[in-house]
């Protein structure tokens, strides 16, 4: 009987494409982000253009998050930390506001920089090693379990091995947890018989309706966050379409589909699941992770 292992991903692993938890405020991420949407022109010919006033609006209150999330890296130590102090002193309007900046930061920086990061195709060649990518992900004895809320999983294996294929497929197929319309009875359960890739705190770039059920909507233009971004892309034209959702993290009905270790959010069995795929692993191999004293207690 095969071994059951555990890849533990941490955000090391992403530091080739995202910041550290201490980098934010360094020139070459949140304030060349800024400057390039300063300059960022809209795409008058793409499907979501509506307006130059309306989305100009849009433009400006995304500039306006980053500019927040900026002053906020100058003012504490880490981005994470001031979100643990507004969620003790349950200043939740706060923390929904640096949720949704953060998170459609971290899309924009994704879109910009994931073509940096090769070591997550690496990872997944090393791992599958020629076998039938089909037969690979019914394979009972390997999980990957992860701190990280970004799209590098779905990236790579897309690159890799499904190229036209949407997220939301990606995320089912090889269910990554939690994927599009987890929520739902019929959707939302993990087979933990087979591959799985378990992200504790979510994924940012989503959303969580607030019909009753978890739903989260993927961006409208996936097709950027998974196309290798080129000098002349990140230069020139960046569509609206790729930043057409993420406004709508502002409405206060809506909810960034990541969350922080310490808010222990209902509705995800990541935690559940987690105590799962622990009791069964005979070997864990830690990737990029550094076991801050905040996740201690999770």
């Amino acid at each position: 009987m095969e071994p059951q292992i555990a890849y533990y991903f941490g955000a090391g692993a992403s530091k080739d494409a995202l910041p550290l938890a201490n980098q934010f405020k360094e020139p070459n991420y949140l304030p060349s982000m800024i400057k390039y949407f300063e300059e960022f022109e809209l795409d008058r010919e793409h499907k979501h253009y509506t307006s130059e006033k309306k989305d100009g609006i849009i433009k400006d209150e995304i500039i306006e998050g980053f500019k927040y999330l900026l002053e906020t890296a100058n003012q504490n130590s880490t981005i994470d930390t001031y979100a643990k102090i507004l969620f003790e002193k349950k200043q939740f309007d706060e923390l929904h506001k640096l949720k949704t900046s953060m998170s459609c930061y971290f899309t924009m920086e994704l879109y910009k920089s994931s073509h940096k990061e090769k070591r997550y195709e690496n990872f997944f060649t090393s791992i599958i090693k020629g076998e039938d990518i089909k037969k690979f992900i019914k394979q009972p004895n390997v999980k990957i379990v992860s701190w990280n809320y970004d799209f590098l999983f779905e990236i790579a294996i897309r690159e890799k091995f499904m190229q036209g294929k949407s997220s939301g497929w990606i995320q089912r197929d090889f269910q990554i947890y939690p994927w599009e319309n987890f929520g739902l009875k019929e959707k939302g359960n993990l087979n933990l018989s087979e591959f799985c890739i378990l992200k504790l705190n979510g994924t940012a770039g989503t959303l969580l309706k607030p019909e009753g059920t978890k739903t989260m909507q993927l961006p409208h233009d996936q097709g950027a966050f998974f196309t290798s971004a080129t000098s002349e892309d990140v230069n020139g034209k960046l569509t609206f379409g790729v930043i057409s959702t993420h406004i709508e993290h502002y409405a206060k009905n809506t909810e960034a589909g990541f969350y922080f270790a310490f808010e222990n959010k209902e509705g995800f069995n990541s935690r559940t699941y987690l105590n799962e795929i622990a009791k069964s692993t005979d070997i864990v191999v830690v990737i990029g992770y550094s076991f801050p004293l905040m996740n201690h207690d999770v």
